[in-house]
């Protein structure tokens, strides 16, 4: 059968614009995919993330994994708990999903330039890039982070006061705060807005605020440990 040239060129036309359509439909993808990763901050939680559900459940395993490692390592579970909260936006960092890095870790230089730790987008084109400790799992992170508020030496002394404070059975927020205080002036660049948002995060972790919500407050993890600590 012979098809008569003009519809020959039709086909041809109609294929061009197939293609076309389906260019256009990639490229129009790629934009969404470009605006989307430029919406997402580089320190920030992935956009649309956390949603109310997403919170209760982090704060269910945060306060999980707070509770063995004070238990394990004396650090008050109520501020080990907020401060994964804080740092990794209730597990919606780049960090956090990426290397289950919680707390903002930070990776040495030699991890760094060896490629073992993550380097977020925004550092990848820099000279000195910020790398962050990647580790196997959420509860690794929080056993590393509590070991090392334990014994480095910047940290120690108010680990350490804390544990005296806790062997009595009895420990106040006052206690916590108190700990929070003394590690700040080392773990955060601002360290006293850090412990204010800490504080409003151990008195309501779902919705944080200036005022104590008993019935949710991660204060009552370290209450908990310490009436443990003396059975």
């Amino acid at each position: 059968m012979i098809i008569p040239a003009a519809g020959r060129v039709g086909r041809r036309h109609a294929a061009s614009a197939l293609r076309a359509a389906a260019l256009s439909l990639t490229l129009f993808g790629a934009a969404e995919a470009a605006a989307a990763a430029e919406a997402w901050s580089c320190h920030g939680a992935k956009p649309g993330h956390p949603t109310a559900d997403e919170r209760v459940r982090f704060v269910r395993e945060a306060s999980e994994l707070a509770l063995r490692a004070d238990k394990k390592y004396g650090v008050p579970a109520a501020a080990l708990a907020a401060i994964a909260i804080a740092e990794s936006t209730y597990g919606w960092t780049r960090p956090a999903l990426e290397a289950n890095n919680l707390f903002a870790w930070k990776a040495s230089r030699a991890l760094v330039k060896e490629g073992k730790a993550f380097v977020p987008p925004c550092e990848r084109r820099r000279i000195r890039r910020t790398g962050y400790r990647v580790f196997k799992s959420r509860a690794e992170a929080f056993d590393h982070v509590a070991s090392r508020l334990a014994a480095m030496a910047a940290y120690r002394r108010h680990t350490d006061a804390y544990r005296a404070k806790r062997s009595t059975g009895v420990v106040s927020p006052a206690a916590v705060d108190a700990w929070i205080a003394g590690i700040a002036r080392r773990y955060s660049g601002q360290p006293r807005a850090f412990a204010t948002k800490l504080k409003r995060i151990m008195n309501d972790p779902i919705e944080p605020s200036d005022t104590l919500a008993p019935e949710r407050s991660l204060y009552r993890l370290s209450a908990s440990v310490a009436v443990h600590a003396l059975e």
